[in-house]
């Protein structure tokens, strides 16, 4: 959302605009964890089996 990207908050809007906004922050958290890539390990040649 580009109002995010610009650094404006709740506290910034009023009306739908403001429900719209807590509403896209909302999901936008509770979705970050599809969003974000899996963490992979890189082992080490020397640490290998």
């Amino acid at each position: 959302m580009n109002e995010i990207s610009n650094g404006k908050t709740a506290s910034d809007f009023t009306g739908r605009k403001l429900e719209v906004f807590n509403l896209y922050s909302d999901l936008n958290k509770k979705n970050q964890h599809k969003m974000n890539p899996i963490p992979v390990c890189i082992i080490p040649k020397n640490l290998s089996l």
